[in-house]
């Protein structure tokens, strides 16, 4: 389904019963979706969009797309770098380089260093994300800074393809903990920050906690509300259902008595509408 950002801000309204708005959005996604599939149209939104767009402009500048071309190293001459090799040692010359290769995602030696605390693999990013402009700019004398930053987006890890992002930690009706069983950070900071509090809490791996409520009133990972759960997230294991707070606590192996003093603490802020650990909902991006 093609979906801009408008658009999903309107459909996040359907839980709250705001008028015919979001239902109309609704129908104009599924609309657009089936006369796509009819026609046969390629439509890009969001993120791919930005890329394709791009790619249109070059075509429109007659910029030529090598590809299959791997960068082999950056050709030096007199302390200034006029070029580059690509595949079995062929030469581009110019009068500038750029390296937009992305990062080093699936490369073990670069992670290891320094990303120690992230597990290896753990990477929404291309399988080919494996530092090559890294090497090549400093084979040919570059600095490097920030190499223990990235792009940290938290994710859960369903059935059926990559991670699903987790835009659902922003909704009312959840919280997450981490594996003592405590609430680690506001979990509706931007996923940059929220990834951050992650590593800073060495709260890696984690768990959102829910219920039946919130799951029937919101989209959860692309999970639309009134239907039931798909029978494969349970299956997995990557999804635990319980029917009581030390029963959740043994399926997820955190401690009981955490979780339960968690779930306490946490629905007397929410119905005191003032949340007193991470003062979540405060500020205007995430009332947005």
């Amino acid at each position: 389904m093609w979906i801009t950002g408008k658009d999903l801000h309107s459909i996040n309204q359907i839980r709250w019963g705001v008028g015919a708005g979001p239902h109309l959005t609704l129908g104009r996604l599924l609309w657009r979706t089936a006369r796509a599939r009819f026609l046969k149209e390629r439509i890009a939104s969001r993120g791919a969009a930005l890329v394709a767009r791009l790619r249109l402009a070059l075509d429109g500048h007659g910029v030529p797309i090598c590809y299959e071309t791997p960068l082999s190293s950056l050709i030096v001459e007199n302390g200034s770098v006029g070029g580059v090799v690509v595949g079995d040692d062929a030469e581009l010359r110019a009068q500038a380089v750029v390296l937009a290769t992305g990062g080093f995602s699936h490369d073990h030696a670069f992670r290891s260093t320094f990303q120690p605390d992230v597990p290896g693999g753990w990477s929404l990013a291309s399988a080919d994300d494996l530092g090559e402009g890294h090497r090549a700019a400093i084979a040919a004398g570059a600095a490097t800074a920030q190499m223990d930053e990235a792009w940290w987006h938290p994710v859960v890890d369903l059935p059926g393809g990559p991670g699903r992002t987790t835009a659902e930690r922003q909704y009312p009706g959840q919280f997450i903990v981490g594996l003592d069983g405590n609430r680690f950070c506001n979990e509706a900071l931007p996923y940059t920050a929220f990834g951050r509090k992650q590593l800073e809490s060495k709260q890696v791996t984690a768990w959102m906690i829910t219920d039946e409520r919130a799951i029937r009133r919101n989209i959860l990972f692309a999970h639309f509300p009134l239907l039931p759960l798909p029978a494969d997230w349970i299956a997995s294991g990557r999804v635990k259902r319980a029917t009581s707070i030390e029963q959740l606590a043994a399926l997820i192996d955190v401690p009981a008595p955490a979780l339960a003093a968690t779930v306490q603490r946490f629905n007397d802020f929410a119905r005191a509408g003032h949340d007193e650990d991470f003062y979540r909902g405060e500020t205007v991006y995430e009332n947005y």
